[in-house]
């Protein structure tokens, strides 16, 4: 393999945006349960389960 190095600077950029992603999805679940959470029950149902993980 040409850059051995790549799937590490991939992998480690992974981890980084998946801690990134928990922390806009508390946002985002912060953001939606303050607006008016009957009109996406979808929405708090997968809130609901992501909570519970």
């Amino acid at each position: 393999m040409l850059y051995p190095n790549i799937s590490i600077l991939i992998w480690s950029i992974w981890d980084y945006l998946d801690a990134e992603k928990s922390i806009f999805l508390a946002q985002l679940y912060d953001f939606v349960s303050h607006s008016n959470m009957q009109s996406y029950p979808m929405l708090s149902q997968y809130f609901a389960f992501e909570r519970s993980l």
